[in-house]
C-alpha cells in the first residue's frame, strides 16, 4: 500500500458504490472523485482497483470492524470511536483511516477524538434496496466546520443538498443513492462535481497525508 494524499479543494466527491456500479462510472473519476469506498470488496479486482487509481483516486474498503484492508488505499469504518484506535493500530502502514456514520454532535466529537483522517457525518445507506442514505444536517457541518479542523464529509441525497453542505462548510461531500438511482449516474456525478466547484474549500491544501 502507498502513502495516499488527500487535498481539500476539487475533487470533492467520496463515491460510495458496489464494484458493478464503480465500474459504470471508473472512466468519469479523475478530477471528480476525492475517493471511492466499497462494502464489495471481494468483487473489486484487481484491475477494477488499478483503474480508480488510474484516475488519480484512491479507494477504500468499507467495514464495521478494524482490519488491514490489504489490496485498498485504507477502511472507511463504520463503528465506535474504540474501534477507530484498534483500527488505526492494525492498518496496512500508509492506509487512510476515515470513521462515521455520525449523526449528532457528540457522536461525530467522538469518532473525531480517535483522530481518524476525517469523519463522515450521516449515515450511507446499507446494500439493501429498501434502506436510504441519511443526509447530514446542514447546522451540524456549520458547527463541525466552526470548531474543527479535522475534514468531515457531509452525506448528500441530491445534487440540492450537495450545494448546501459544501456551502455549510463541509470539506468533502459523500454520495451514494443521489447518483446510482438516477438512470444516469455518469450525469449527475458532474452535476455534483460542477455543483461544488463552484464553493471554495473550507482547508487549504493537505489534509492528509
Amino acid at each position: 500500500m502507498t502513502e495516499t494524499r488527500l487535498v481539500s479543494n476539487e475533487p470533492r466527491i467520496v463515491l460510495f458504490a458496489s464494484a458493478a456500479q464503480i465500474g459504470m462510472v471508473t472512466d468519469r473519476l479523475a478530477g471528480v472523485a476525492a475517493i471511492v469506498i466499497t462494502e464489495d470488496a471481494g468483487a473489486l479486482d484487481e484491475d477494477l482497483r488499478n483503474a480508480i487509481r488510474h484516475a488519480g483516486t484512491p479507494v477504500l474498503m468499507a467495514s464495521a470492524t478494524a482490519e488491514r484492508a490489504d489490496g485498498f488505499d485504507g477502511l472507511h469504518l463504520t463503528a465506535t470511536a474504540s474501534d477507530v484506535k484498534t483500527a488505526r493500530k492494525v492498518l496496512a502502514a500508509g492506509g487512510m483511516l476515515g470513521a462515521g456514520a455520525a449523526r449528532t454532535r457528540h457522536a461525530a466529537m467522538q469518532l473525531g477524538e480517535a483522530m481518524p483522517d476525517y469523519v463522515l457525518i450521516g449515515r450511507i445507506a446499507t446494500a439493501d434496496p429498501t434502506d436510504d442514505d441519511i443526509p447530514a444536517e446542514a447546522e451540524l457541518i456549520s458547527w463541525w466546520s466552526e470548531i474543527f479542523e479535522l475534514p468531515c464529509v457531509a452525506v448528500a441525497a441530491s445534487v440540492e443538498q450537495a450545494r448546501e453542505l459544501a456551502e455549510a462548510g463541509a470539506d468533502f461531500i459523500g454520495i451514494n443513492r443521489a447518483v446510482w438511482t438516477s438512470g444516469k449516474p455518469a450525469e449527475t456525478l458532474a452535476a455534483i462535481a460542477d455543483a461544488l466547484a463552484a464553493i471554495p474549500a473550507r482547508l487549504a491544501g493537505e489534509i492528509w497525508a
